[in-house]
């Protein structure tokens, strides 16, 4: 099952068939359509089995539901005005997702420790948002991920060494937070990155001479 809905007053009846299956979409809605998207969280059954992609856009606000499909691939939840911290309980089951993206939401706290769980993700965007603690060494655990966007966030404390044992990465994005300490010579051991990006940050010390062994690196 897939449910992607977005754009105010572009939206219309969603139709569902018996196996769950998105049928189409209805006639457009006109200034009701906004709030049709609003509510959309509290009646599409998030739970149902066969959900394989929730991508929500514009307006949705709320808090992410602890019960999400264990077959999910895909949350798409940017853009809307989400709020609060996420719950534990939402990523234990959810070892199929391969994409998280939840920025330019409100949500506050760091991603909870079960995200190490998800061990297929790929990808992971949690940028302008409110988290404030520090990063989890659990990132450390997957390490299918190829990008993580964590830029314009409240994060501090140091970077911890496992991000920098993920030699799938191609895209870093921690910048315009509040880390510090330095920059550890292993991340030269992220042998795809693309784009590395700390800038506005508190970190001290040298750019590691061995970051030349980056010979993908594009951007930093």
């Amino acid at each position: 099952m897939v449910v992607c809905v977005g754009g105010c007053g572009s939206v219309g009846h969603v139709r569902f068939g018996l196996s769950g299956e998105v049928l189409g979409l209805g006639e457009s809605l006109g200034p009701w359509g906004c709030g049709l998207v609003r509510v959309l969280v509290d009646w599409v059954d998030v739970g149902l089995m066969g959900l394989g992609i929730l991508g929500l856009v514009d307006e949705v606000d709320g808090t992410i539901p602890e019960s999400i499909s264990p077959s999910l691939v895909k949350l798409r939840l940017g853009s809307n005005s989400l709020n609060g911290p996420i719950s534990s309980v939402t990523f234990a089951s959810l070892q199929n997702l391969t994409y998280l993206e939840l920025e330019n939401n409100s949500f506050t706290r760091m991603i909870p420790p079960e995200i190490g769980s998800c061990k297929k993700l790929a990808l992971m965007n949690l940028a302008h948002n409110k988290q404030d603690r520090t990063l989890l060494v659990e990132l450390g655990n997957l390490t299918n991920l190829q990008v993580l966007e964590l830029q314009l966030n409240k994060l501090d404390g140091e970077i911890p060494s496992q991000i920098e044992v993920l030699n799938m990465l191609s895209i870093l994005n921690i910048s315009w937070n509040s880390l510090n300490g330095t920059i550890s010579s292993s991340i030269s051991n992220c042998g795809k990155l693309v784009n590395l990006n700390l800038q506005d940050n508190d970190l001290t010390g040298s750019i590691p001479d061995n970051i030349r062994n980056l010979n993908f690196l594009l951007e930093l």
